[in-house]
Order: structure tokens, then sequence, then C-alpha cells
């Protein structure tokens, strides 16, 4: 059993090594940036989930820049309701919420840019972030980040509650820029907005406009497989189940994987991608990341490792055996 101090030595050679991998691999920029992608809860003051359909806004300069997917249609639109509840959470897991992200190759103002505010309105209530990832806290706002997927619990004091002023209306809202090349046409059509969403809906809108100007256009979003329930992942074998939570989004997959046994949880990821292995453990919470490293094979937990943020990684090694610890730190 190694000493607590060796323990501590272990934990930094992994973060060093962690902060190399993760620095040679960033991405360079690219056009259109990615959108921020939140899930989680909206509750009242006595913690009791809000009705599905309730219109949630994430708003930017008072504009809400949020879009809802949904992955078995591949449609999207700007009325990003609650649904009904799904492992606890009601907003962003049965369909996606993403804020997206501002064009700049446009001078329009579509989405977010890092680092802006963010504030959350829920049934035009103004919400108060009371749990970030699971972690308690008390802020009004978060930060813009694109690329980032965040665990939110949204807290109103109910829904009678005083209305904030509604939502400033934008026609550019989730829409990217490109060359048109359709004829000449004066002025585009689209359905009415959704409530409390502003502008004109990313799902029915239809652009036109002269030959060789600007038009905007939807963001395009990938096609992704409808979530299977936790108990129909712990019911099928190794191999269906990680075939089906390969092709999920991580966000849905960490939900399931939170609520399935750790010894299947480690089978799954056993199986999977390193890459998408690794994202999947980013949005799971560190003690059931854990406990899944310390089944998981060790050459095939370094490679996890190598791969997630350096603090959810010192976080994980922090919870698991110093053998396990070791043992991980020889593989890489």
């Amino acid at each position: 059993m190694l000493k607590q101090p060796q323990h501590f030595a272990v934990l930094a050679v992994i973060l060093l090594m962690l902060f190399g991998v993760l620095f040679a691999q960033r991405p360079a920029y690219a056009v259109p940036s990615q959108p921020h992608i939140f899930h989680g809860k909206a509750t009242d003051a006595d913690n009791n989930l809000i009705a599905t359909g309730t219109l949630v806004e994430a708003r930017i300069d008072n504009i809400h820049f949020a879009q809802s997917v949904d992955s078995a249609t591949d449609t999207y639109t700007l009325t990003t309701n609650t649904h009904a509840a799904a492992s606890g959470l009601n907003f962003g897991v049965s369909v996606n919420f993403q804020v997206c992200a501002d064009d700049p190759s446009s001078s329009a103002k579509e989405g977010g840019l890092k680092n802006e505010t963010i504030t959350f309105y829920v049934g035009g209530v103004l919400a108060t972030i009371i749990e970030i990832g699971d972690v308690t806290v008390s802020q009004s706002t978060y930060a813009f980040s694109s690329g980032e997927s965040t665990k939110l619990h949204l807290r109103i004091p109910r829904l009678s509650a005083t209305k904030a002023a509604a939502a400033t209306s934008s026609d550019s809202v989730c829409k990217t820029v490109e060359a048109a090349t359709a004829t000449p046409t004066p002025t585009p059509t689209a359905t009415s907005a959704p409530t409390g969403g502003g502008g004109v809906s990313a799902a029915t809108a239809t652009p036109t406009a002269a030959a060789g100007s600007l038009i905007l256009l939807p963001t395009a979003t990938p096609t992704q497989t409808p979530t299977p329930s936790a108990s129909s992942i712990e019911a099928a074998s190794v191999e269906e189940a990680a075939a089906t939570i390969e092709t999920a989004t991580a966000t849905s997959a960490a939900a399931i994987l939170e609520e399935v046994t750790t010894t299947k949880a480690a089978a799954i990821l056993e199986e999977v991608t390193t890459t998408k292995a690794a994202a999947i453990l980013e949005e799971v919470t560190t003690t059931k990341a854990a406990a899944i490293i310390e089944k998981i094979t060790t050459a095939k937990a370094a490679a996890i490792l190598e791969e997630i943020t350096t603090t959810k990684a010192a976080s994980i090694v922090e919870e698991i055996t110093t053998t396990k610890a070791a043992a991980i730190m020889e593989q890489v």
C-alpha cells in the first residue's frame, strides 16, 4: 500500500501529463462555433419540478438565444420547454437544450460569445442557479462557453411569481451565415415566433435573398439516437448496451450510467471508444466515475484519464485506491 505522500506524488505526475495531453490536443478555432449545452432541472421554492411544457429561456442581453433539438425527429425550435422528468431532470435530457454560439463572420448576433453572461428564466420568472454539476451555489448568471456541457439546477419561487419583462425580439437567433444562390425574392417568410423566444422559429423559417447576398440559415445539428431507459441498458447484453451508449449524447449516457450498477457501467465503458468514455465520465458524478474507473482495466482507465479535463481527473484519482492510482500511473 502506498503511503499518503506517494499518493500525492502519483496524482501530481498524472496531472502534469494530463495538462500536456490537453494542450497538445487543443483544437483550432472553427466557424461556426459549437453551442453551449445545458441540462438539469427547474424547480420551485419547495423543490418541486416545474410543470412539463414551461418555457425555459437562456437570455444574453435579454435575447433568448437557446434552441431545443429533438434527436428523434432531427428538428429544432426556439420553444425550449421543460419535459417529463428523466432521471429526476426536466430540461435538456429528452431533447437537447442548446445556447447557440455567435457567428463572427456576420454582423448579426446569432448567439453567445465566450464569457458572455447568460440569465435563465422559467415561465417568465427570473431563475436562480442553486447547483452547478451537483455542487451547491447561489448565482443569477452563467458564462457562455462554446462546446461546454453544463448541468444546472434552476429555482424560481413559483410559476405565479412576478414575471420579468419579455425577451427582446430578434430574427437572427441560432442562425448562421451562408452565401445565397436563390432567385431574388423581396422578403423572407416564416411562421410566428414561439412565445418568449423572440424572433423567427429556427425550425420553420424560410430564408430568401437576392443572389450574391448573405442569408441566415438555421444552425445545423447532428442527428442522435433516442435515449433508452437505464433499466433497458441494465438488462441488455454488454455489447448491445455499449452500441447504444456509443450513439447517445454524453449527457444522456451519463444519466443512464448513474443509475445502472457500477459493474455494468464499467463493462460498457470497456467496450465504447475512449473518447466517448471520457466524454461520459466528464458528466458523471465524481463518486460514480471513481467507482467505475476502479473496475475498468488499468489500460482503459489510463487512456480515459488522459482525455478528460485535469480537474475531473484529479477529483477521480483522489477517490480511487492508491493501488489503482499507481497502476494507472505506470500505464500513463
